[in-house]
């Protein structure tokens, strides 16, 4: 490996130098900077990209301190342009030299006339460069600013990966390499990146959904020696697909939960807790046709059998969840959404009471339809609190009543499903926290619902239950991830719902606090405008691509504190392009770093061949 942290060939012998420094409000600096243009020159610098300029910190031993900056605007400028607002004949005239000019001075600056301009801002590094050391530069904080009229110059791969990921020899690979030097994998530091929340923000089509699956392959797998569990809320129920290879190859560790009793059609749910080898091909083809493929897994007949290995696994690890505790809870939960808007205060006094007598007995009581009929069976006594309370008032108790009556249809209907469902297809929210406090099995859970409502809910108990015990017993393993699909549907601005009001509240709770208990929240949207600012402002990484809005872009660098400009290489992204900014989980902190993220597709199609390859 060469000693020389500078890349000499890059700008092919332009001169260059730092000329300007600019001063923000909030005590930073965006630098500009000219290196004499070449065609060659142009293409080979890119936003992004790392370079260094010596700064006012006086040589030792003249040895001199570089600045690390990195660019965040690089465009060509001819000084004879003379812009739309002059006489278009000299203006056409102008163009036809400009374009000649460019086009002349591929390798070689000719005309000082052509320049190429970038913008830049600071890494928070220096070094100090030795040509006599036989090993790259060591960094060091900055401690001076560059020098205007110092030359700028770029830094090699080796250099650029010394500085990305300083002090993260130790972790894993990650799925992410660098946007230029793609031998350069961007390292993440696992158990830092769950703890201190991130989030993931862009445009429909960016591959977003991908990103998620990359990454939960990635923070599950065991090579770093911390094993964590992923809990992905999915309102699309769209991770099955995207996570298929591993309900193949470690089916173990994967859980596939549906909220509500009629979330999964009524053949599979009869089906639920059978074996693999017993699940039938006619529920596998049943939900092979429901599930959201992307159209390269769905249309390569090469890999469709493996798919339905998949599902066949993912079947045998799918269970029922309802969106209470208890049976005390379903019966308050749909009371209250019996409720119309316009009930006065004396109906709402009389239910409240009505539901404290009705469900005092039920608190510890699981739901199933044994314990649904006893509910159902103590409606007596109820009626006859709303005869007593209400007296002569026809209209109010024919309100009371109708809300009962409601409850009572409702807890019916849900009485003669359970009835149908085989009690294995069931799982209890208490056997979740206790998988998810397990420290021998860590595991990916994803959970869907038929209803945002009832997800929400669900999110609510098991985020709470799960911290509420590790609070209690004073643990904080295995590190739990909550991944928030469509976030803005669960941290809103503003809470719509009470069901809303309660996952907004448990996620504040996992970003301010949950680090102590090894918790953590993820969130992924493309509307980072309509975010909690109060959860934002606590994510310490951030994974962002194309935001076509302004006001997602703004809220995203003022949550992380940065300037808008340096979102910019987020404008000419394609999917799979990703900026990364982090205070803590990468090697070069608060600086954002173009990379490119696994695809997700190309690692399911991998691993049938492989499965087809072993068979």
């Amino acid at each position: 490996m060469s000693n020389n942290p500078f890349d000499e060939n890059k700008l092919f012998n332009a001169r260059s130098a730092l000329v300007k420094m600019t001063p923000d409000n909030q005590g930073r600096f965006e630098f500009e900077l000219w290196s004499q243009y070449t065609r060659l020159g142009l293409d080979s610098l890119q936003i992004g990209d790392l370079v260094a300029v010596e700064n006012y910190t006086p040589p030792e031993n003249d040895l001199r301190i570089y600045s690390v900056l990195t660019l965040t605007q690089v465009y060509p400028i001819h000084f004879a342009a003379q812009g739309g607002d002059a006489y278009p004949g000299h203006v056409f005239e102008s163009m036809r030299s400009i374009k000649e000019d460019w086009e002349k001075q591929s390798d070689k600056p000719l005309h000082p006339t052509t320049t190429i301009t970038s913008h830049a801002v600071s890494t928070g590094w220096q070094f100090k460069y030795d040509s006599r050391n036989p090993t790259l530069p060591l960094l060091d904080d900055e401690k001076n600013l560059p020098m205007v009229g110092a030359e700028v110059r770029p830094l090699s791969m080796e250099m650029v990966d010394a500085i990305i990921n300083q002090g993260m020899e130790k972790q894993p690979i990650s799925p992410f390499t660098h946007k230029k030097f793609e031998d350069i994998n961007i390292k993440l530091d696992k158990e830092t990146l769950l703890t201190t929340h991130f989030g993931i923000f862009g445009f429909t089509g960016v591959g977003k959904s991908n990103l998620v699956s990359s990454m939960v392959t990635s923070l599950t797998s065991d090579d770093s020696g911390t094993k964590s569990n992923v809990v992905i809320i999915d309102p699309n129920d769209e991770y099955i697909g995207l996570l298929i290879d591993k309900f193949v190859n470690a089916s173990e560790e994967m859980r596939y939960i549906h909220v509500g009793t009629d979330s999964l059609p009524l053949p599979i749910i009869k089906e639920l807790g059978n074996n693999v080898e017993d699940v039938s091909s006619e529920n596998i083809d049943l939900l092979l046709k429901q599930m959201k493929l992307p159209a390269r897994l769905k249309d390569n007949q090469d890999i469709h059998e493996y798919i339905r290995k998949g599902i066949a696994k993912a079947l045998s690890r799918t269970k029922i969840a309802l969106p209470a505790m208890t049976l005390a809870v379903w019966i308050r939960d749909e009371m209250r959404a019996q409720i119309e808007r316009g009930t006065g205060t004396a109906v709402r006094d009389v239910l409240r009471d009505l539901e404290m007598e009705w469900t005092q007995s039920f608190e510890e009581t699981p739901i199933n339809a044994k314990s649904i009929q006893q509910a159902i069976d103590r409606l007596g006594n109820i009626f006859s609190i709303i005869d007593d309370r209400l007296g002569e008032n026809d209209s109010k108790k024919a309100t009371a009543r109708g809300v009962i009556m409601r409850t009572r249809n409702s807890l019916d209907r849900q009485n003669k499903i359970l009835l149908e469902i085989p009690p294995r297809a069931i799982i209890p929210t208490k056997e979740l926290i206790e998988t998810l406090n397990n420290k021998d099995t860590p595991q990916t859970l994803i959970i869907t619902s038929r209803r945002d409502s009832d997800l929400k809910r669900f999110a609510s108990i098991i985020g709470n239950e799960l911290y509420e015990s590790r609070r209690r017993e004073g643990t904080l393993e295995p590190h739990t991830v909550f991944l928030f699909d469509e976030a803005d549907l669960f941290i809103p601005l503003d809470s719509d719902s009470e069901e809303t009001s309660e996952v907004k509240d448990l996620c504040i709770t996992l970003a301010r606090r949950g680090r102590k208990f090894g918790l953590g929240i993820g969130i992924s949207t493309q509307r980072a405008s309509k975010l909690d600012t109060e959860v934002m402002g606590n994510l310490h990484t951030y994974f962002i691509s194309k935001l076509p809005r302004q006001q997602d872009r703004l809220r995203v660098a003022e949550a992380f504190g940065i300037g808008e400009e340096q979102l910019s290489p987020t404008f000419t992204f394609h999917p799979g392009n990703w900026l990364i900014l982090s205070h803590d989980a990468t090697g070069l902190k608060g600086v954002p770093i173009p990379t490119i993220a696994d695809d997700a597709n190309e690692r399911i199609i991998k691993a049938a061949s492989e499965e087809k390859k072993n068979e």
